[in-house]
């Protein structure tokens, strides 16, 4: 009885060693088939070689295989020669290289934090407001003086309330030739105007050897309505810089990350 026992024990050590042994076989099969068929896909996108260097097929874009052959000798004995050890090589794939870095962290930034879906017709409306300059175009009278202390006295009797006109003719009476112009629907000289407002003027502008005072004529603003995708737009610009230079300064402090100037 108990040889019978014995012989039915080893009858099943051996059956579950067989067992696995065909797993373990079955399992070196399937990772061996699926190293092929990476392989296999791998050289299916292979376009030539250069040496046994393969060459991809996305590698070679729009160019025919003729020229990405030639380009690709040519490349082959830059590196016989040596040229890839060059400075100025190694300086441009660095800088090729960081960029690329950055463009991409950037663009992983962009994606996590806002999306123009995510922009709101409130944030819209407040970013035109906050930037309406950016949206409003100006009909400026320019007063042309020869030297600073005329546009000076004319700056000055802008102030005391003096009309232009007879500002011009002030000046005519003293023989003192003012030059005018007329300047229509420009967001040039926005930025010179503490406000945008009919009768509002600059300090005199040196530009050319002269000295020049704006005065706003007439205001063209455009209607959120007509340019709301322009405005979300630039909106969604503005957002995407803010995540970024938030995160830059995040890791900044995370990492203690030095900033020195050189001239410091």
């Amino acid at each position: 009885m108990k040889v019978h026992i014995l012989l039915l024990c080893l009858l099943i050590i051996t059956m579950s060693g067989c067992s696995k042994e065909k797993n373990e076989q079955s399992n070196e099969e399937t990772t061996t088939s699926s190293q092929a068929e990476k392989s296999d896909d791998k050289k299916s996108k292979v376009a030539f070689y250069v040496n046994s260097r393969p060459v991809y097929k996305n590698h070679i874009k729009n160019k025919t295989i003729d020229n990405a052959i030639i380009d690709e000798i040519i490349y082959e004995k830059a590196f016989i020669d040596g040229m890839d050890k060059q400075q100025e090589i190694v300086d441009k794939v660095e800088f090729y290289k960081k960029n690329l870095l950055i463009g991409r962290v950037k663009s992983n930034i962009v994606k996590q934090t806002i999306t123009e879906s995510n922009i709101t017709d409130e944030q819209v409306k407040k970013y035109y407001k906050d930037n309406i300059s950016n949206y409003t175009d100006l009909d400026l009278k320019q007063l042309i003086f020869q030297d600073e202390a005329t546009a000076q006295q004319a700056y000055q009797q802008l102030n005391s309330k003096y009309l232009v006109n007879d500002i011009i003719q002030n000046f005519k009476n003293e023989n003192i030739n003012i030059l005018t112009n007329n300047i229509k629907n420009s967001k040039k000289y926005n930025k010179l105007f503490e406000s945008l407002e009919v009768g509002k003027f600059t300090t005199p502008q040196k530009s050319a050897g002269t000295y020049s005072v704006y005065i706003i004529e007439n205001i063209h603003t455009k209607k959120l309505k007509n340019i709301k995708r322009i405005v979300k737009f630039k909106l969604l610009q503005t957002l995407k810089e803010d995540a970024i230079t938030s995160y830059a300064n995040k890791v900044k402090g995370e990492h203690n990350i030095e900033v020195k100037m050189a001239n410091q």
